[in-house]
Protein backbone atom coordinates (compact mmCIF):
# COMPACT_ATOMS: atom_id res chain seq x y z
CA UNK A 1 0.00 0.00 0.00
CA UNK A 2 2.91 2.30 0.80
CA UNK A 3 4.21 1.74 -2.85
CA UNK A 4 0.90 3.51 -3.73
CA UNK A 5 2.14 7.04 -2.98
CA UNK A 6 4.54 8.00 -5.69
CA UNK A 7 4.42 10.09 -8.52
CA UNK A 8 1.94 8.11 -10.68
CA UNK A 9 0.04 8.18 -7.75
CA UNK A 10 -3.20 7.58 -10.26
CA UNK A 11 -1.78 4.44 -11.57
CA UNK A 12 -1.98 2.72 -8.28
CA UNK A 13 -4.72 4.34 -6.58
CA UNK A 14 -7.09 1.23 -7.28
CA UNK A 15 -4.59 -1.37 -6.38
CA UNK A 16 -4.68 1.09 -2.43
CA UNK A 17 -8.32 1.52 -2.11
CA UNK A 18 -8.82 -2.10 -2.86
CA UNK A 19 -6.20 -3.46 -0.08
CA UNK A 20 -7.29 -0.81 2.47
CA UNK A 21 -10.77 -2.20 1.63
CA UNK A 22 -9.64 -6.01 2.22
CA UNK A 23 -8.00 -4.11 5.56
CA UNK A 24 -11.59 -2.99 6.81
CA UNK A 25 -13.00 -6.35 6.00
CA UNK A 26 -11.02 -7.73 7.67
CA UNK A 27 -11.39 -6.22 10.87
CA UNK A 28 -14.88 -6.65 10.15
CA UNK A 29 -14.61 -9.63 10.05
CA UNK A 30 -13.03 -9.48 13.54
CA UNK A 31 -16.00 -7.66 14.92
CA UNK A 32 -18.40 -9.98 13.57
CA UNK A 33 -16.66 -12.88 15.97
CA UNK A 34 -17.07 -10.71 18.57
CA UNK A 35 -20.70 -10.17 17.97
CA UNK A 36 -20.96 -13.77 17.63
CA UNK A 37 -19.40 -14.27 21.28
CA UNK A 38 -22.20 -12.16 23.34
CA UNK A 39 -19.42 -9.53 24.40
CA UNK A 40 -20.95 -6.04 23.87
CA UNK A 41 -23.53 -6.21 20.79
CA UNK A 42 -24.61 -3.00 20.64
CA UNK A 43 -20.91 -1.52 20.32
CA UNK A 44 -20.09 -4.24 18.00
CA UNK A 45 -23.25 -3.84 15.68
CA UNK A 46 -22.12 -0.01 15.08
CA UNK A 47 -18.85 -0.60 14.54
CA UNK A 48 -19.32 -4.03 11.80
CA UNK A 49 -21.77 -1.28 10.57
CA UNK A 50 -19.16 1.46 10.16
CA UNK A 51 -16.82 -0.92 8.25
CA UNK A 52 -18.75 -1.95 6.26
CA UNK A 53 -19.72 1.28 4.51
CA UNK A 54 -16.19 1.95 4.86
CA UNK A 55 -15.10 -1.11 2.70
CA UNK A 56 -18.11 -0.85 0.43
CA UNK A 57 -17.27 3.05 -0.62
CA UNK A 58 -12.86 1.74 -0.49
CA UNK A 59 -14.11 -0.85 -3.17
CA UNK A 60 -16.73 1.33 -4.87
CA UNK A 61 -13.33 3.76 -5.51
CA UNK A 62 -10.82 0.67 -5.98
CA UNK A 63 -12.97 -0.29 -9.31
CA UNK A 64 -14.30 3.19 -10.63
CA UNK A 65 -10.85 4.70 -9.57
CA UNK A 66 -10.42 6.50 -12.87
CA UNK A 67 -13.35 8.40 -12.34
CA UNK A 68 -13.45 11.39 -9.77
CA UNK A 69 -16.84 10.28 -8.46
CA UNK A 70 -15.09 6.94 -7.56
CA UNK A 71 -11.99 8.39 -5.86
CA UNK A 72 -14.93 11.10 -4.23
CA UNK A 73 -16.64 8.25 -2.86
CA UNK A 74 -13.48 6.67 -1.44
CA UNK A 75 -12.44 9.68 0.71
CA UNK A 76 -15.84 10.37 1.30
CA UNK A 77 -15.85 6.62 3.19
CA UNK A 78 -12.74 6.88 4.69
CA UNK A 79 -13.91 10.43 6.33
CA UNK A 80 -17.20 9.19 7.72
CA UNK A 81 -15.87 6.11 8.84
CA UNK A 82 -13.40 8.07 11.12
CA UNK A 83 -16.27 10.50 12.06
CA UNK A 84 -18.83 7.99 12.77
CA UNK A 85 -17.36 6.50 16.33
CA UNK A 86 -18.09 9.68 17.89
CA UNK A 87 -21.62 8.94 17.38
CA UNK A 88 -21.52 5.82 19.41
CA UNK A 89 -21.70 7.86 22.81
CA UNK A 90 -24.46 6.10 24.28
CA UNK A 91 -23.42 2.54 23.42
CA UNK A 92 -19.73 3.59 24.53
CA UNK A 93 -20.34 5.06 27.66
CA UNK A 94 -19.87 2.50 29.68
CA UNK A 95 -17.04 0.84 27.56
CA UNK A 96 -15.13 4.63 26.91
CA UNK A 97 -12.70 4.35 24.13
CA UNK A 98 -9.15 5.11 25.66
CA UNK A 99 -7.99 8.39 23.78
CA UNK A 100 -4.54 8.47 24.27
CA UNK A 101 -4.21 4.51 22.77
CA UNK A 102 -6.25 5.91 19.83
CA UNK A 103 -3.84 8.86 19.25
CA UNK A 104 -0.81 6.60 19.28
CA UNK A 105 -2.48 4.40 16.90
CA UNK A 106 -3.22 7.16 14.32
CA UNK A 107 0.45 8.70 14.71
CA UNK A 108 2.32 5.50 14.97
CA UNK A 109 0.13 4.82 11.09
CA UNK A 110 1.09 8.63 10.12
CA UNK A 111 4.56 7.84 10.65
CA UNK A 112 4.72 4.52 8.63
CA UNK A 113 2.88 6.36 5.95
CA UNK A 114 5.15 9.25 5.58
CA UNK A 115 8.25 7.02 6.21
CA UNK A 116 7.27 4.81 3.43
CA UNK A 117 6.32 8.02 1.45
CA UNK A 118 9.87 9.57 1.53
CA UNK A 119 11.40 6.35 1.26
CA UNK A 120 9.62 5.30 -2.13
CA UNK A 121 10.49 9.20 -3.47
CA UNK A 122 13.76 9.43 -2.48
CA UNK A 123 16.41 8.28 -4.83
CA UNK A 124 18.61 5.32 -3.34
CA UNK A 125 22.07 6.06 -5.66
CA UNK A 126 24.34 8.65 -4.65
CA UNK A 127 25.47 10.84 -7.88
Amino acid sequence: MSNSFSTTFNWHLAIFFVAAGLLSLTLCIQYVLVYFQKIDKQITRAFIGILIFRSVTLFIGGIFYQSKGGVAIAFAGIIISWIAPGFTGKYTKHHPIIFSHLLERLTALIIVMFGETIVGIAGFGIS
